[in-house]
């Protein structure tokens, strides 16, 4: 009787499956409960997404492949029709491990809806999207629990990246977010693309303005604020980011990390680019020991796993305001990590309280304060910004220069410094440029990525 009860379970268990799995059939238009799709889910022949209500396939089915058919406006396009209503905006999707090809297509969203496209991706693939967003809003983030404590992270691709892959993707718009924190929530990721990255991330640009503002009135909170990423815990490679990036921790005594790529970095991010006016401000104060505030042209806090490499920062506006530690950097505002084979020019420049400690505030051409024992082959540009040191308050280790562009000779930056042709263009008498993934990218004057849409066949 046990034994027919099992066998009776399974034959259950594998008919719920099978509505979610890939199938063998040839039919033209299957089920994937409850929307009705063209394809079968199969890589091959994946479900066909056309208009904004067929986005809940993927939280019905979401491990199966899907393609973008068409240009969707999540807000004209209504995502539901039930009792004569019509529901506008984003439905994010909890779970995602499966594949979205967006086949060049864009994504658009102008409006007050605050949520993600995904809650988190889990072994997922996202690739070939544009997305321009345009929101205005409070952005009430939910907390989750890390290993390091609970999160409140945000991103307009996923809240959460882990174990997946997410490439050629194009990110343009304006957002503006007022942020209403929770009281159990010490630690917030907010990243324009992704809040924490567990993940590969390649070929992705981003042109985007992003204002953060705390409405908390809980003290020690800790906001990691990136162009592209909040937090990096995996691999980012072959991006560029433009843009404004304003974060405003002032509501208390908080802590702020923001940069141009990524807020805080943990382990690698290599080929990133960036061209950006950033401005970090956490200056209150009521006990002399607050207020962070840390700014980078690419990366704002390179932890001590941290590792970064073939970065450049050009024509960018770093700037801090912090009341206790405060550090602005051309291309890491706060350094643990390991820097290398990094080119910067602008204008570095912070703002400190009365209450800020000498030796706890600083700002430099390459790094603004911490340590720079690992940080070699990197040069400043001093006649590309105001005169600025090329370390804030560290000591001068390594092979790092602050020079003139007119001393930029290709013979210094191969043989000297290391630089490899194959990722770098380097010619006498200006700084080198940083070659991304050529496949995709077309770089003269700036650099595009390049997304044609594929008609179906």
């Amino acid at each position: 009787m046990v034994r027919k009860s099992m066998l009776l379970l399974m034959a259950v268990f594998m008919v719920f499956l099978w509505g979610c799995t890939t199938r063998t059939t040839t039919t033209a238009r299957v089920t994937c409960n409850p929307i009705t799709l063209s394809g079968d889910g199969t890589p091959v022949a994946p479900y066909l997404i056309s208009k904004s209500s067929d986005f809940l396939a993927l939280e019905a089915c979401p491990t199966a492949n899907y393609q973008l058919t068409d240009d969707i406006d999540f807000s004209t396009d209504a995502i539901r029709y039930e009792n004569g209503l019509y529901t506008f905006g984003i439905e994010p999707v909890t779970i995602f491990a499966g594949t979205l090809d967006g086949n060049g297509h864009l994504l658009t969203y102008s409006g007050d809806d605050g949520d993600p496209l995904f809650l988190s991706l889990e072994g997922a693939v996202i690739k070939n999207l544009r997305l321009n967003w345009n929101v205005d809003t409070t952005l009430a983030v939910e907390y989750h629990w890390q290993l390091d404590g609970f999160h409140g992270d945000f991103g307009i691709l996923a809240k959460v990246s882990r174990d997946s892959v997410i490439q050629n993707i194009v990110l343009e718009g304006q957002t503006n977010y007022d942020i209403s924190s929770h009281k159990n929530i010490p630690v917030y990721a907010l990243g324009a693309l992704v809040g924490i990255n567990e993940s590969l991330i390649s070929n992705v640009y981003v042109n985007m303005d992003l204002s953060y503002k705390s409405l908390s009135q809980y003290s020690h909170y800790i906001y990691h604020v990136g162009g592209i990423v909040g937090e990096n815990k995996g691999l980012i490679q072959d991006v560029r980011y433009e843009g404004v990036i304003d974060v405003n921790a002032d509501s208390s005594e908080n802590y702020a990390y923001v940069g141009g790529v990524v807020g805080v970095n943990k382990e690698v991010v290599s080929k990133a680019s960036t061209s950006v006016e950033i401005d970090s401000y956490s200056a209150k104060n009521t006990s002399g020991y607050d207020g962070i505030a840390v700014s980078g042209g690419v990366v704002g806090w390179n932890t001590q796993t941290g590792v970064v490499s073939d970065v450049i920062s050009v024509e960018s506006k770093v700037h801090a305001f912090g009341c206790w530690l405060t550090a602005s950097g051309g291309v890491i505002g706060y350094n643990n990590g390991a820097l290398t084979h990094a080119i910067s020019s602008g204008n570095i420049s912070l703002t400190r309280t009365l209450f800020t400690f000498e030796q706890l505030y600083g700002f430099g051409g390459i790094i603004g304060q911490g340590q720079s024992s690992r940080v070699h082959d990197s040069v400043y540009f001093k006649d590309l910004g105001e005169e600025t040191a090329i370390f804030g308050d560290v000591s001068f280790v390594g092979r790092n220069l602050k020079i003139p562009q007119s001393l930029a000779f290709r013979s210094m930056f191969e043989n000297e410094f290391g630089f490899s042709e194959e990722l770098w263009l380097m010619i006498d008498g200006e700084y080198p440029q940083l070659i991304l993934n050529q496949e995709y990218w077309v770089c003269d004057d700036v650099c595009t990525l390049r997304l044609a849409v594929v008609e179906n066949e």
